[in-house]
C-alpha cells in the first residue's frame, strides 16, 4: 500500500498567498457566508457586500488557485439588489443544469436569486430572477439551509426569530402550495422564546426532511425534528418526531449546521456551552444521531463530543463536512481575548480527535488581523478542505491539505484520484472523472442511506492508466433523494454523496 497524499491539515501553498486569500472589494464591509466547488474546477463564494450604507447579495467565482475568475459576472463578481437596505446571501445550491441558486434574507423577508452559469441573472426565475417571501407579522429572518429536492423543487429552512420555518418552492420560484400550509411549515422546536435560533436541514434518500434547531428544558439543547417530503411530522423519529442532545452538563447548546453520513446517521455541530458553576464560554460541539433519531452511543461520550481548542474561552463551530474516509471536519473560529482566528478540527469516525491532523487534531489560521471568522466549509473533489469567512471586514478564504483525501490506493503502486463527479444533483446520467496511476480493476455501485446496494455501474472492469471518464446511468424510475456512489479500487474505496432529482 502506498499513500498518495501525505500532508495532514497543512495550508495548501498553491492556493492564494501560502494558503490564504483576501478579497478587498472597496466596500466598508464584505462577508463570505457560503463556499462551493463546481465541476469546472472553480469555486463559488456567496455572502454580502456593503456599498453606500446598503448591503447586497454577493457572488464571486474564483479559479482553483484562489485568483478571481474575471470571465464570470463583472470581473468575477455579481452583486444583486432587492431594493432593501440590508441583504445577505447565506447559501449556494447548484442545479443539475449548472444554474446557481442563492438563498438569503433581508431585514424584512427571505430572498432567492438564480443565475446562469456565467453569472447573468436568470429572468425565468421569479420576477426578473429574484424571489421575495414575506411572512406577515415577522420582522426577523435567517436562511439556514437550501436544497434542491424532487422535481427540481427548492426547499428552504430558516428561522423566524424564536421559531423555524420550512418553505417549498416550485422550480420557477413560485410557492409549492401542496407543501405544509400553502408552501409553509412552521417549526416549533420548543424554544423558551428568549433565544434566536439557527435552523439547518438535511434531506434523506427517501425524501424525508430532518431539521435542527434548539429547544429548552433544563437548558438549551440540540434539537432535531423529522418530516415527510410533504411536510407531515414523522412520529417514528425520536420521541413523537423530535430528538434532543445535551452536549455538555446541562449547559446551553445551539446548533449551526448538520450533514448526513453515508450510512444514514445524522451529524450535527454547534456551539456547546460550558458551565461548571460559572460560565466558561463555548466549545465545538458535535452530536450524532441514528436514523431513528436516537443518539448514537458509539460516537464520543454517549453520542456527543465537545472540544476546547487550545484552552481558549470561546470556540464557535459554523460548518461540518465528511471526508470520503469517514473522518469528520468542523470549521469555525476561535475567539480569545481581543482576537479571533479561523479554526478547523478533524475527528475520527467514532468522534475521537484525529491527532494526526494539524496540531493535536486542529488547525488555527491567522490573517494578521484582530478578527478572523470562518463561517463556511466545503471539501473539494481532490479532498482539499476550504474555509470561507471574513478578515478585517474583507472576504477571507483558506485551503488545507487533508492527507487522506479522495485518493484511493490499491495493492501495489496503483493509485487513483477522483477528479470530479457531476452534475450533482442529477436526474439520470452522472459523469465520473478520475486519474489512475497505472492499469487497474475498478467497480462502482449506488447505495441508499441505509447502506443497501441499489445498482451496479461498473463491475470489476479493467481501466488503463491515465484520466478516465465514465458515464454512470441511474435508473430514471429511481426515487428522488440522497444516495451514495461507492468507487472501489482493489481493497480500498471512496464514497461520494449524490442527490437524485
Amino acid at each position: 500500500m502506498s499513500s498518495f497524499l501525505t500532508s495532514f491539515g497543512q495550508l495548501d501553498e498553491e492556493f492564494g498567498d501560502q494558503g490564504r486569500v483576501i478579497t478587498q472589494l472597496g466596500t466598508s464591509v464584505s462577508f463570505a457566508k457560503a463556499i462551493k466547488p463546481i465541476a469546472v474546477g472553480k469555486l463559488l463564494v456567496a455572502g454580502y457586500a456593503n456599498y453606500a450604507e446598503e448591503s447586497d447579495f454577493l457572488l464571486i467565482r474564483y479559479n482553483n488557485d484562489g485568483s478571481i475568475d474575471n470571465s464570470f459576472g463583472e470581473n468575477g463578481i455579481v452583486l444583486t439588489d432587492f431594493s432593501s437596505s440590508n441583504e445577505f446571501a447565506e447559501r449556494i445550491v447548484l442545479q443539475p443544469d449548472e444554474k446557481i441558486l442563492l438563498g438569503g434574507n433581508t431585514n424584512d423577508f427571505f430572498a432567492l436569486a438564480r443565475f446562469h452559469p456565467e453569472g447573468s441573472i436568470d429572468s425565468s426565475f421569479g420576477t426578473n430572477g429574484k424571489v421575495i417571501t414575506d411572512i406577515e407579522g415577522i420582522g426577523y429572518y435567517q436562511c439556514g439551509s437550501l436544497e434542491i429536492v424532487a422535481d427540481e423543487k427548492i426547499l428552504l429552512a430558516g428561522s423566524l426569530g424564536y421559531t423555524g420555518i420550512l418553505i417549498k418552492y416550485n422550480s420557477n420560484g413560485t410557492l409549492d402550495n401542496s407543501f405544509g400550509e400553502n408552501g409553509f411549515l412552521e417549526l416549533n422546536f420548543g424554544n423558551a422564546g428568549d433565544e434566536y435560533i439557527d435552523v439547518s436541514m438535511v434531506v434523506q434518500p427517501d425524501g424525508k426532511i430532518v431539521v435542527a434547531g434548539l429547544s429548552f428544558t433544563e437548558s438549551y439543547d440540540f434539537t432535531l425534528m423529522r418530516f415527510t417530503a410533504d411536510g407531515i411530522p414523522d412520529v417514528s423519529f425520536g420521541v413523537n418526531g423530535k430528538s434532543t442532545a445535551d452536549v455538555y452538563n446541562l449547559s446551553d447548546d445551539r446548533t449551526t449546521c448538520m450533514v448526513l453520513q453515508s450510512d444514514g446517521k445524522i451529524l450535527v455541530t454547534g456551539w456547546a456551552g460550558i458551565f461548571n458553576g460559572e460560565w466558561s464560554g463555548w466549545d465545538f460541539g458535535v452530536a450524532r444521531f441514528n436514523t431513528n433519531g436516537t443518539l448514537d452511543n458509539t460516537f464520543g461520550d454517549g453520542g456527543t463530543v465537545h472540544t476546547n481548542i487550545d484552552g481558549t474561552w470561546d470556540d464557535r463551530p459554523q460548518s461540518i463536512a465528511i471526508q470520503t474516509d469517514d473522518k469528520i471536519v468542523v470549521g469555525g473560529y476561535r475567539y480569545y481575548l481581543e482576537e479571533s482566528d479561523f479554526a478547523l478540527v478533524r475527528y475520527k469516525s467514532d468522534g475521537s480527535i484525529d491527532d494526526s491532523f494539524g496540531t493535536d487534531g486542529y488547525m488555527l489560521t491567522d490573517f494578521n488581523n484582530s478578527y478572523d471568522y470562518a463561517l463556511s466549509l466545503c471539501i473539494q473533489s481532490d479532498g482539499k478542505i476550504l474555509l470561507a469567512g471574513n478578515s478585517n471586514e474583507n472576504i477571507a478564504l483558506t485551503r488545507y491539505l487533508s492527507g487522506s483525501a479522495l485518493s484511493i490506493t490499491a495493492t501495489g503502486e496503483c493509485s487513483a484520484i477522483i477528479l470530479d463527479i457531476y452534475p450533482n444533483p442529477a436526474q439520470s446520467d452522472i459523469i465520473l472523472k478520475y486519474d489512475l496511476s497505472s492499469d487497474a480493476l475498478i467497480s462502482t455501485a449506488l447505495y441508499d442511506g441505509s447502506g443497501k446496494r441499489i445498482m451496479i455501474f461498473i463491475d470489476n472492469e479493467k481501466r488503463p492508466a491515465g484520466v478516465q471518464i465514465e458515464i454512470l446511468k441511474m435508473n430514471p424510475s429511481l426515487s428522488a433523494g440522497n444516495y451514495f456512489i461507492d468507487i472501489n479500487l482493489g481493497k480500498n474505496k471512496s464514497v461520494r454523496q449524490i442527490i437524485k432529482l
